[in-house]
Parts: C-alpha cells; structure tokens; sequence
C-alpha cells in the first residue's frame, strides 16, 4: 500500500471539540472540550445521535457514549493511522489502515481481528457498507487513482471496479443500496443510482480536492476540503444537483464529515479539530420545543442503516392529526407506528423492526411515511411525506 503523497497531517498538542451552528441565517456558538488526545484524527463514525467513533495517527481510536462530550480510548493493538472508521451496527465495525490493513470488530471497538487482503499496492481512502456483506471503498492501486472497490462478502475480498477518472478519490456514500456519492480531487464528484454499476460526474465548479461526503437524507448532502487555502463546506439539498459553500469557521484542513441525522453532524480534521454542528443549537427533543416550528417536517431515520431500532423525528407546525407508517418496498404496510392527535413540536417514534402482529421483519429497504390530517381528521392528508431506510440483519 502506498503512504497518501499529498495527505500531510500535523499533530499539535491539544484536541478540541468546537460546537458549531452551521445552519443558514445562524449565529456561531463554540463550546470547547478535551478529548484526551493529542494525535491528528482521520474519520468519525456515529450510530446514533450518543455512539460515535474516531480513528486517527498512531493507532487512535476514539469512542463516545454520550454525545461527544467525552471519549474513551480504544486498543486496536496496532500503532497504525487508521483513515477509516465505520460500523454496520452497534457491534460490528471496521478499521482502514496503511500496510493493507483492514481490521474488524464484532464487539463494539473492544477488540479487533484483521481480515487478510492481498491487495499490496492498493490504498482505501473510505468505505460504505450498504448492508452486513455489501461494501464500497475508494482510493487507489499500483499509485494510480481513480479506483472504486466492491466487496459481497463483509470485508473479505474486494474487487476494482472503475469511475471513469483518474482524479485519487476520497470518500464514499450511499444514501440506499442504489444511490451513492464519491467524492476526490479536481471537484471530483461521481454519483450512481444502479449500485455503482455506472457513475456520473457531478458538476461543483470548483477545482477543490474534496476529501470526504456524508447524506443525512436522500436529498441532503456535505462535502468538505482538505486544503486550508480552500478548505470549506459544500451542501447541496436537491441530491447533488448544485452545491453551496459554507464558511467553516477554521483555516484547518477538513478530512471528514458526518451527519448523525439533519439536526446533528462532525466534522474531524487536523490539528486534532472535531466540529460538532447542532441544528439550531439543538441535541434532543426536549432541547428543540425552544424552536420555532414552520412547516412540518419529516427527518431521516437515525442510525441508518440499522438494527434492531431505528428513531424517527418529525416536527409538527400545529396541533394536528399524525399517522406514520411502515410499508416495504412494493408498497405492502408493515405496521403502523402510530395514528394519533398531537401537539405541536418535534416529535419523535422509534420503530423496533417488528411488523403489525409483533413479528421481526427481515432485512432490506422499507419505507416509512408522514401523513398529516387537517384538526377534523377528515381529506386525505395536508402533508404527507416518504422516505427510505435500510434494516440489517
């Protein structure tokens, strides 16, 4: 595997954690907290809006229960620099490092095997798994770039597979197992709607190297940059159509984004830096009824993909008339979660994988929709909104 020849990071000696508000029209407020490291940290990865993961230089890894407000260490027993972090589910995660290193996880981070690969001149910049065994990794082979992997066995293998560029790509993302997101130099971005069988490129008008991109829902999306003289965020809201920069609020390098759901996302780059962004200055429910409500809204689920339980949070302008629902892919209803009167406020439900006669669902795509009723309860619904996800098993 060969070292990154432009990726330079520096290691200063205090990490902090900055709390920022990176919505539009909104006020910048920062709260600073030490991590406990002091090494340059490479990708982030959170299951829920508690549980998150961070990989670093020197065999760092970082995990949090609660949010981001502390962090325990990690042994992966290797002093590697880990440039990819990620999880399937609450036990099973996978570590990306240099020398053809791939580690796994099947008990939450507290100990890690390494799977064998032959691939000795590749290099894995990040990976996506749309599913326990399917996978997508992007970087390099022979010290050529422009390479997308695919792996249909968990991580054991994985095969080449070409974008269409020579650009050395960074970061992959799937918003189901169709649609997906890569991101690299030269503005580089590649989306795929048939499970990266073919990519197209996105046009950004910009010539930044992008270095990582996360979608929080299937039209939200950021990519971030990775030189200081250009570093910032792009954010698109109609599926990679356009993009629009967003001002950081540091002259640091930015490696990785990641969206928990639309209210809550982390940015890691050098200097140890972690950006956390809170919707509104918001983190729960309860923290969110100081907001005001204008439309309603329906939320990505979080985590997602998931199992077994997956949160969905929705926001209500009014006093209304809710039901939400599951149907699978073809349309037939799973189970409904719930078909009540409401208060106005940010709500939320979680569905634990069952259908309407309490029996576990397989794997696979579901659909879950909104339908809001007039106060009457009478028409077909005032609002009525769809969206999908992804349980795994």
């Amino acid at each position: 595997m060969k070292f990154k020849p432009y990726y330079k990071l520096n290691c200063f000696a205090l990490v902090i954690i900055l709390t920022l508000l990176i919505i539009p029209n909104a006020h910048a407020q920062w709260v600073i907290q030490n991590s406990g490291t002091t090494r340059s940290l490479l990708s982030v990865h959170f299951l829920n809006p508690d549980i998150g993961y961070v990989s670093g230089e020197y065999g760092t890894i970082l995990k949090t229960t609660d949010g981001g407000v502390n962090w325990q260490t990690l042994s992966p027993g290797t002093n590697s620099a880990f440039d990819v972090v990620l999880f399937t589910d609450e036990n099973t995660g996978y570590l990306f490092g240099r020398g053809v290193l791939i580690l796994k996880t099947i008990d939450a981070g507290n100990s890690w095997f390494s799977l064998n690969y032959s691939g000795s001149t590749t290099l894995f910049n990040s990976a996506y798994f749309t599913s326990i065994d399917t996978g997508y990794a992007v970087g390099g082979t022979n010290n050529v770039g422009g390479t997308i992997f695919k792996t249909t066995d968990a991580g054991n293998s994985w095969s080449p597979q070409t974008a269409g560029t020579y650009q050395w790509l960074r970061s992959v993302y799937f918003t189901d197992p169709n649609t997906g997101y890569v991101v690299g130099g030269g503005g580089t971005i590649l989306k795929t709607t048939d499970g990266g069988t073919t990519w197209i490129a996105l046009n950004t008008e910009t010539n930044s190297r992008f270095t990582s991109v996360h979608f929080p829902d299937a039209d939200t999306g950021y990519t971030v940059t990775g030189w200081p003289s250009d570093g910032g965020i792009f954010k698109t809201i109609n599926a990679g159509t356009s993009w629009s920069f967003q001002d950081p609020g540091t002259t640091e390098s930015l490696n990785v984004v990641f969206f928990v759901d639309v209210n809550i996302g982390y940015i890691v780059g050098d200097s140890g830096i972690i950006l956390k962004g809170i919707n509104e200055g918001t983190s729960s429910v309860e923290d969110m009824e100081n907001s005001i409500i204008r439309s309603y809204t329906l939320h990505q689920n979080h985590p997602n993909p998931f199992n077994p339980t997956t949160t969905i949070q929705y926001e209500l302008p009014q006093r209304s008339n809710v039901q939400i629902t599951i149907y699978d892919l073809i349309g037939r209803k799973v189970t409904t979660l719930l078909s009540e009167t409401q208060d106005a406020g940010f709500k939320s439900v979680t569905w634990n994988e069952t259908n309407n006669h309490g029996k576990p669902v397989s794997a696979g795509v579901y659909l879950y929709q909104i339908r809001v009723y007039d106060p009457d309860g009478v028409g077909t619904g005032d609002f009525v909104q769809t969206k999908k996800m992804v349980l795994l098993k």
